[in-house]
C-alpha cells in the first residue's frame, strides 16, 4: 500500500480473473470486510514464516 508506483508482471497457471484496486478502493474493502483483512493478515504470515515475504 506504498504511494509509489510499482509495475509488476505474473503468469497464472490456470484460467484467472484479476481486478486491479487502488489504495482508496483497498482501505474501502477492508472496512466493510474485516473477514477479508484477517485473511490478507494470514496469507501475509504465513509467506513470513515460509521465507518468501
Amino acid at each position: 500500500m506504498e504511494e509509489s508506483h510499482r509495475k509488476e508482471s505474473a503468469t497464472a497457471c490456470t484460467a484467472t480473473e484479476v481486478a486491479v484496486v487502488d489504495r482508496a478502493m483497498f482501505l474501502k474493502l477492508i472496512a466493510t470486510e474485516p473477514e477479508l483483512a484477517l485473511q490478507i493478515m494470514q496469507a501475509i504470515a504465513e509467506r513470513v514464516r515460509s521465507g518468501f515475504a
